[in-house]
């Protein structure tokens, strides 16, 4: 799936190599971005309601999220209060590997097509995507702490 998600991961390299240069522009401006953000989701809605939603407003609105997120993360109360936190710490180290074991989890079972599974989802539409993404990254987590443990997994998650 890199392909699928290149643009994401691309966006992100920009941010981070523009990062000096965007929070200067967003000392200023993030009033304006959070309310292009706004604006966005609302298009976006009414033209996935109506027409279908683009591809292109649907970049435009992650990458307006990303912008927002990025400012908030570099707040220096944010970075005081929650970087040097133990849960972010490990969370830090142990990110690609609950990405990849996260990924793999959900793609899975979304696709495997199990009955009982199935019920669930369509039962509890609401309910269940909180409950299953805290199940899914708990047993991310913890899969991937078990995999860091060893060489391979050092390798391959480090």
């Amino acid at each position: 799936l890199p392909v699928y998600y290149y643009c994401y991961f691309y966006m992100g390299f920009l941010v981070f190599e523009n990062k000096n240069e965007l929070l200067k522009f967003l000392e200023k401006k993030w009033i304006w971005v959070l309310l292009l953000h706004a604006i966005i989701v609302a298009v976006t809605f009414f033209a996935n309601r109506y027409y279908g939603c683009r591809d292109h407003l649907i970049l435009f609105r992650s990458a307006t999220f990303i912008l927002l997120l990025f400012y908030i993360a570099n707040l220096p109360l944010v970075q005081k209060k929650f970087y040097d936190s133990k849960f972010v710490m490990i969370i830090s180290q142990y990110s690609f590997g609950i990405y990849v074991f996260h990924q793999y989890i959900i793609w899975q079972l979304t696709r495997a097509h199990i009955e009982w599974f199935d019920h669930l989802v369509t039962d509890y539409y609401l309910f269940f995507p909180i409950v299953f993404y805290v199940l899914v990254f708990s047993f991310s987590t913890l899969l991937t702490h078990l995999c860091l443990k060893t060489k391979i997994g050092r390798f391959l998650l480090a």
